[in-house]
């Protein structure tokens, strides 16, 4: 089992991995670049209607944002 807190703990867990359905207020680059190196193939990414016309100074708002604008989210 991986923890999302701890990317180190990732790549066992991802062994053998290929879709990951991931929570955007997870998605930072480093999980991202270790679901990448496990070899995953496909990545779902949930966040949130309110990022369209949503107020990015709301907290939540800017979580799902910041997940769908990760380095290596698009397209993998």
């Amino acid at each position: 089992m991986g923890d999302l807190e701890d990317p180190g703990s990732l790549a066992p867990a991802l062994h053998g991995v290929g879709k990951v359905f991931l929570l955007g207020g997870f998605a930072a680059a480093c999980v991202l670049r270790r679901i990448r190196a496990a070899g995953t193939g496909h990545v779902v990414l949930l966040t949130s209607r309110c990022v369209i016309g949503g107020n990015p100074q709301n907290a939540v708002t800017r979580m799902w944002l910041d997940a769908e604008a990760a380095e290596g989210m698009p397209a993998w």
